[in-house]
Formats: C-alpha cells, structure tokens, sequence
C-alpha cells in the first residue's frame, strides 16, 4: 500500500473530506484512472467505538491531512489493480481557473510491489471525463500522463510532505502547500497569527501561551513583508526563507547592539 497525493480542479462544489474511490491501471497506456463518487464524506464514517480514534476529541475538519490519515476512516476496494481510496479537500490553488473549485487530494492505494512502483515517487496529470447519462456509479474515466516530475519522499519527513513540495498546479508556474489543513483552519490561524502580532497572545480561537520569542520574531517578520500564503511557488519559497533569515538577523543584531 501507498499513499497518493495531489490537486484537482473541477466545477463541482463539493463538502470537504469528500470520499472518493481511486483505479489506476498501469497496464494501460498513459495509466488509465477511473475516481468514482463516493456520495459521502470521510467525516460522516461512524468509527469503531472500541478503536482508540473514537476517544479522539478533535473532529476530522480540526486535523492536518496527516493527522486524518491515522484515522480509521479509508476504505480500501479489493482489487487486483491498484486501487484505493482518496480525500478531496476544497483549497485556494493559485491560477485556478473561474468558476472551478481547486481540492488538495489525498488518501491510499493499494496494489502489487511491481504496480505500485510503476506510480510511485512521480507526479501524473490527468484530464478525466465527466460521467455520462447511464452511468449509475457516477465515474469520471480518463488516461494520465507522466510529468517527468519527481516527487520523492525523503526519510524522516511526514507521509505528505511532497505537498510542500512546489510540484503543483496546472500552468506553468508550480506551487507547493504550506500547510495541511483546511481552509477553514488556515483562515483560524491566520486571524490568531494577526491576534500575536497585535497583543502578543493567542486569540479566543485557540488556547495554552506563547512564547515571548515566537511573537517578537512574527512581529519582525512581518514588518519586512513577510507572509505565509496557503500556496507559494519556488520563488515565493525562497522569498520567504530570505526574509525568514533576515528577521532572525535584525533581532540577533538588537540584542547584541550597545546600549545607547
């Protein structure tokens, strides 16, 4: 089994953590992909009172991608071609084009060694058909190609660290999420991002301090333009390492100056 990761764009309006079942056939050429509609959400999946994620007090909208991965929430199809199944999560992908909604997606797949290394560590684009009349099972069928991307996974790192990664998007300028969580979540850290900078604590939103440090760097941080967009391409990244690195200089330099 294997993760997969990666964006959507359509013209669906849909819930987040809506579930979705994934088919990919290598031995087709260009990777046939059928995504079939599940008609519910992760979310909605009543789990096992007796496993340790029903004693979980957070609920899955509150959870990074990661964090939902570990809950018992997938439902693997039984196949003898990689199949799986996915997550789609609404999201502010940059170029997205009007009236089209963009969607982190990401979930598992299972499959044979030999068929999971024929996707595995590349980045796939594919452009699937809209289900006809007569298809009862809702299933968008389209064949893939290979980018010549890599998207390699590196020892130590979180499972969908190749989200971070500026490896997504399609034109020609690629991005990469800075962070996995909802939109809804991501907007509730950034007003509480604003609330340190302004009072130097943590809004109402969230709970437990902060260190006097963290809100002292943000502070400079951001008085030298910077900020953290949901999405950032290569050059957005570095920018940010840029001044990220300048801001730790400025305070260095402070504390280290001669009193006047």
């Amino acid at each position: 089994m294997t993760t997969v990761a990666g964006v959507v764009t359509m013209d669906r309006d849909l819930p987040d953590f809506s579930a979705h079942q994934i088919i990919i056939d290598p031995a087709v050429e260009g990777g046939l992909v059928r995504l079939i509609d599940l008609k519910n959400t992760l979310a909605a999946r009543e789990v096992d009172e007796g496993s340790w994620e029903a004693y979980r007090p957070s609920p899955l909208s509150a959870l990074t991608f990661n964090e939902v991965l570990t809950r018992q929430v997938f439902s693997i199809p039984q196949l003898n071609i990689p199949a799986g199944e996915i997550a789609l999560v609404k999201t502010p992908l940059p170029d997205t084009p009007e009236g089209q909604c963009s969607y982190a997606l990401f979930g598992f797949v299972k499959g044979t060694d030999h068929d999971l290394q024929l996707i595995c560590n590349r980045v796939f684009e594919a452009q699937l058909q809209e289900p006809g009349p007569l298809d009862h099972h809702a299933m968008h069928t389209g064949l893939s190609h290979d980018t010549g991307i890599e998207a390699k996974h590196k020892m130590g790192n979180h499972i969908l660290q190749v989200m971070h990664q500026p490896l997504w998007g399609f034109g020609e300028t690629k991005y990469g999420m800075t962070s996995l969580m909802t939109i809804n979540e991501y907007d509730k850290y950034r007003r509480n991002r604003q609330h340190l900078i302004d009072h130097g604590k943590n809004g109402p939103e969230v709970e437990g301090r902060v260190d006097s440090e963290y809100v002292r760097y943000l502070r400079t941080f951001t008085k030298l333009g910077g900020d953290l967009l949901p999405w950032q391409s290569q050059e957005q990244i570095k920018h940010v390492e840029q001044l990220s690195a300048q801001a730790i200089r400025t305070i260095t330099d402070e504390e280290f100056s001669p009193a006047p």
